[in-house]
């Protein structure tokens, strides 16, 4: 006779992989999941560490190859490699899309411009690194980098600081110019 029928209590199994070799997963796996069996009742069992472990798991295998694609290209940045090396890189890694050009031009220079807006680099610097690579070989590549930093700066909430300082840098102008002009 199993535990199950001496108690009348079934555990239902975790949905979390536990490995059993080292790398591959969390260290605290093993721990957490001899911890939910023997320690937790079950109600408190399937209301939290269950769910928990489901969402974690579920989370992690929503992932697209494209979010995989942002995540890299923005790991890249920050460690310092240069645009065009990723664009070639991904373009090459990505030969499954319609158009590689296009997608790894595209996903690189917005990522570039959210890593650099996000660590305080100055906007038209921005601007003037990503405008040499617009995605598409037709389009004005400085109108494509300014519409992608505008973008970026509205989503980070820079944006509204930035008009703010303009605004008030031209108005010191306009009293400056006053001031110097006598009737």
């Amino acid at each position: 006779m199993g535990k199950e029928a001496q108690f009348g209590v079934r555990w239902p199994a975790l949905s979390c992989q536990v490995s059993s070799s080292e790398g591959e997963g969390p260290p605290w796996t093993k721990k957490f999941v001899y911890w939910v069996r023997l320690k937790l009742p079950l109600r408190v069992h399937r209301l939290f560490s269950v769910r928990r472990c489901e969402t974690r798991t579920a989370r992690a295998a929503k992932r697209t190859p494209s979010d995989h694609d942002w995540r890299w290209a923005q790991d890249r940045i920050r460690s310092g490699e240069s645009i065009s090396v990723l664009i070639q890189r991904l373009e090459d890694y990505r030969y499954d899309k319609p158009r590689p050009q296009y997608y790894a031009r595209r996903t690189v220079t917005r990522a570039y411009a959210k890593v650099a807006l996000s660590r305080g680099d100055n906007p038209e610097a921005v601007v003037q690194a990503i405008q040499a690579y617009p995605p598409n070989s037709y389009e004005n590549g400085e109108q494509y980098a300014r519409q992608t930093v505008q973008e970026f700066m509205t989503k980070l909430g820079m944006a509204s600081e930035q008009q703010q300082g303009a605004s008030t840098h031209q108005q010191e102008q306009a009293q400056q110019l006053g001031l110097g002009v006598t009737p």
